[in-house]
């Protein structure tokens, strides 16, 4: 990265521009499945209220990515997969410009072009069908290291644009409501599911649990025992490692814990997550 005269040139972090480039494709493909699944339901339910709600989404974040784009061949980006992402953000943007003036100018279907449905409809699910391309741009490998949810992620928006592309509107409602699909990845910092036994120390008290996920920030644990909100508490591992962490939530026998102190992302724990066939994987050499 530049360095002004007299300074010492910083180190590019590449992990947060991946997570940049990753997360924000990702949820805005998302996006676009739900955009161009909702075109789909309008034109079948000719009421341009089903798009009002959604306006919110015409956003435009193309800037921030073509920036960070910049940097693909920096985080292994290839030349054809940040040339297929920089195109979808362009088109994108064209495409929001165009259906935020359709929204505005028609209240009901009989209020809007017929033209300008049918144009947009068809402009929104070649996005869908350029999102799934998108979405292959990036190397499995590469979504692999910030864990197996992740991966599940990209396999169900890719079935999501792949419906929305051909026109399908089956998730949208007679009232215009959508089932989106559930992702599993909802969070920033990723989280990858690791297995395992671990003993909670509550005060005087020492209780069994089992680890379920890890991020840099928390820890999803299964325990039997009631543990108070708020409570601190310090989590002993297999290993003999110790961490202190604050019960954030709680539904049922599942808690979630956030670290006193984040971990980094080099962390063993982070490492040693469960494979897509629930096994875990050996902690890899330090």
């Amino acid at each position: 990265m530049p360095s002004t005269p007299g300074s010492e040139p910083k180190e590019l972090n590449r992990q947060l521009l991946l997570e940049t480039v990753l997360y924000d494709l990702l949820w805005t493909v998302f996006h676009i499945g739900a955009l161009a699944t909702l075109l789909n339901g309008y034109a079948r339910t000719s009421d341009a209220a089903t798009l009002k709600p959604w306006r919110h989404l015409l956003k435009d974040g193309n800037k921030v990515m073509q920036l960070a784009l910049r940097y693909g061949p920096e985080v292994g980006l290839t030349p054809t997969g940040i040339a297929t992402i920089a195109a979808l953000y362009s088109d994108l943007a064209t495409e929001k410009l165009a259906l935020a003036m359709l929204m505005d100018g028609a209240k009901t279907r009989a209020g809007a072009e017929p033209q300008g449905l049918a144009a947009a409809c068809t402009a929104w699910r070649g996005l869908a069908k350029q999102a799934r391309s998108a979405l292959s741009a990036i190397d499995e490998a590469a979504v692999r290291r910030f864990g197996e949810f992740l991966i599940e992620d990209v396999q169900t928006l890719r079935q999501f644009l792949g419906e929305a592309a051909a026109g399908s509107d089956k998730r949208v409602g007679k009232f215009g409501e959508i089932a989106l699909p559930v992702l599993k990845q909802v969070r920033h910092q990723p989280r990858i599911a690791i297995a395992g036994r671990c003993t909670v120390i509550a005060g005087d008290i020492s209780i069994g649990a089992s680890p379920r996920d890890v991020s840099v920030k928390g820890l999803g644990i299964t325990c039997e025992e009631p543990l108070p909100d708020e409570a601190t508490i310090t989590v002993v591992f297999e290993d003999g490692r110790q961490c202190k962490a604050r019960v954030a939530s709680r539904r049922g026998n599942q808690i979630g814990l956030l670290f006193e102190t984040r971990l980094g992302y080099d962390d063993p724990l982070l490492r040693q997550g469960t494979g897509a066939d629930g096994k875990a994987r050996p902690r890899s050499a330090a």
